[in-house]
């Protein structure tokens, strides 16, 4: 209880560090004391103060700490919850050492979990390829390879997006062989597609066209999501393409935050549309998703009009919760 206590006290004093002046010689020497404890919650805290205020002072600090921890995992960092916020503040600070990835990029941790052993070590693994790739080293591509076929989803989701950073015609290659693959987490094909609409929009195209239309929703919306995140300039016909070929309600509500993030105003007017026309449960779900897509002020009339046009309380009153204030 007393050494519980300690990293309580130490952790509490660390926040009102960062809450006066984190770049004071006195919060750098407290920082440097912190990264030097056996205390993995002690270590991992300072580190991720050190990454958010980019205090390049602490790298040296901050690759000692990690080879300590490093060397005895299952007990001194239980959770990797040293060595992950540890490997992202070096990454963060832009450290040109790839040994601290290197040794991450290939680092297995099991412990217990509710369903048997799982492997807290995935996202570390995830966050160290991303650094080889901004480093352009020569193993990146390789490792990527390998953690886009990791066992555990947070390595390949980490794999992912940082081939989809890289922006080569060997990180493109490597996210098509994924995507074709397939993979039982949609979050993970979501991220393989924004890659590759990234590095190669107009070749990525109908690979992308081709998630639209999956089965499973989970995938179609991903899918979705990451063409209106690329802005691709034929994003709003792909979608509404897509509303077209699947009728049913389901995979349409799917579709509505997607087209609303390109917040266009061909977007807004087929979104209008669905407000007046679509089915009742649509048109309340579509008010609420103008909401999260920040519709722009000049927009909300003619929303509003739609939603008076069909004559259903409810649905004005999903307006004026959702988006009257901004009348």
């Amino acid at each position: 209880m007393a050494k519980r206590d300690a990293v309580q006290e130490t952790l509490e004093r660390l926040k009102s560090l960062e809450d006066g002046d984190p770049c004071s010689p006195e919060t750098i020497a407290a920082l440097r004391k912190a990264l030097s404890s056996r205390a993995a919650l002690v270590a991992g805290r300072a580190a991720r103060i050190a990454g958010r205020h980019t205090l390049t002072a602490l790298i040296s600090d901050l690759s000692r700490a990690f080879d300590a921890f490093l060397s005895d995992p299952r007990h001194a960092d239980r959770g990797c919850s040293a060595k992950l916020p540890i490997a992202e503040a070096l990454d963060l600070l832009e450290h040109d050492d790839p040994g601290p990835f290197l040794a991450g990029v290939r680092h297995v941790q099991l412990e217990p979990g509710p369903r048997g052993e799982i492997d807290v070590a995935a996202p570390l693994r995830g966050r160290c390829v991303a650094a080889l790739v901004r480093l352009r080293h020569p193993e990146a591509h390789r490792e990527v390879a390998r953690l886009l076929f990791d066992r555990w989803p947070e390595a390949r989701f980490g794999a992912a997006r940082a081939a989809g950073f890289d922006g080569g015609k060997e990180a493109e290659l490597l996210l098509r062989a994924r995507v074709h693959a397939g993979d039982p987490d949609p979050r993970i094909l979501g991220a393989c597609l924004s890659g590759l609409l990234s590095i190669a929009p107009s070749s990525s195209l109908e690979i992308v066209k081709g998630s639209l239309d999956s089965l499973d929703d989970e995938v179609a919306e991903q899918a979705a999501l990451a063409l209106a995140e690329s802005r691709h300039p034929e994003a709003l016909a792909c979608l509404r393409d897509a509303w077209d070929r699947w009728p049913n309600e389901s995979r349409r509500r799917g579709l509505l935050l997607p087209i609303s993030l390109l917040r266009s105003d061909e977007a807004v007017a087929f979104l209008v549309d669905v407000v007046r026309e679509g089915p009742t449960s649509l048109a309340r779900e579509t008010v609420r998703t103008l909401a999260v897509g920040l519709v722009r002020p000049e927009f909300l009339s003619i929303v509003r009009a739609a939603a008076e046009s069909r004559g259903d309380p409810d649905l004005l009153r999903a307006f004026d919760r959702e988006l009257g204030h901004g009348r």
